[in-house]
């Protein structure tokens, strides 16, 4: 059995990266509800100067740029967590459905990264739950309960679907012209941030647990199947 490689650091820069997502889609979320209350006549636009309509509509197109930068470094660093935590359990559970490599594999599958990545992440609850609660010297209390993971996926696929939905606004005008799309997205990315964070923090404090834990003699019957 290989050694644990430690994935504390892992999880705090992929949790970073998600706070940053976080906040720039709250900054999207302000603006495209002030401009939700322009278009329903909320707030009459004849009152307000052309460079603040400018700067509405710009800054929207501005802040949709940054959070896919932070997106594409979010998801890296996600999947170099998530790959490494699988691979962590396989060095004490040799029960689990997938090799190491499909933790990062399979979120480039069309189709298949509809269902084995939350599988895994189940794996990841349900496995460590059992193995702690079987394995370590005090009766173990934590909260790896899969109710947040069921949450995680149905936000990651609704809102994955919402981005693309997005994505077909073609230019900055438009995106101004429909601001209760942006509105929905803009919930929907962070809502599923919130949820993710707890996730990560949820199994990060687990997973201390099992790279610290170092039985005498570890029988893999110890876990039921």
């Amino acid at each position: 059995m290989e050694e644990l490689r430690p994935n504390d650091q892992r999880a705090r820069y992929a949790i970073a990266m998600i706070w940053v997502i976080l906040f720039l889609n709250t900054v999207i979320l302000i603006m495209s509800f002030i401009g939700f209350m322009i278009n329903e006549g909320y707030i009459p636009s004849e009152d307000m100067p052309e460079f603040l309509i400018w700067l509405y509509v710009a800054g929207i197109g501005y802040a949709s740029i940054l959070v896919l930068l932070a997106a594409i470094a979010s998801i890296i660093t996600f999947i170099m967590w998530f790959r490494r935590a699988y691979y962590n359990l396989h060095q004490k559970v040799t029960t689990l459905s997938y090799g190491d490599g499909w933790a990062s594999g399979a979120w480039f599958i069309p189709l298949v990264n509809l269902y084995i990545p939350f599988k895994i992440m189940k794996e990841l609850y349900q496995k460590t739950e059992k193995y702690l609660s079987f394995n370590v010297e005090e009766p173990y209390k934590g909260n790896l309960k899969t109710n947040y993971v069921n949450l995680w996926w149905t936000l990651w696929i609704i809102s994955s679907f919402s981005i693309r939905l997005t994505w077909k606004i073609e230019d900055v005008d438009q995106a101004g012209a429909n601001p209760l799309i942006l509105v929905i997205g803009a919930i929907l990315q962070i809502a599923l941030c919130v949820v993710t964070i707890i996730v990560i923090k949820d199994y990060s404090d687990a997973e201390k647990i099992l790279i610290e834990e170092r039985p005498e003699e570890l029988e893999y019957g110890l876990i039921p199947p």
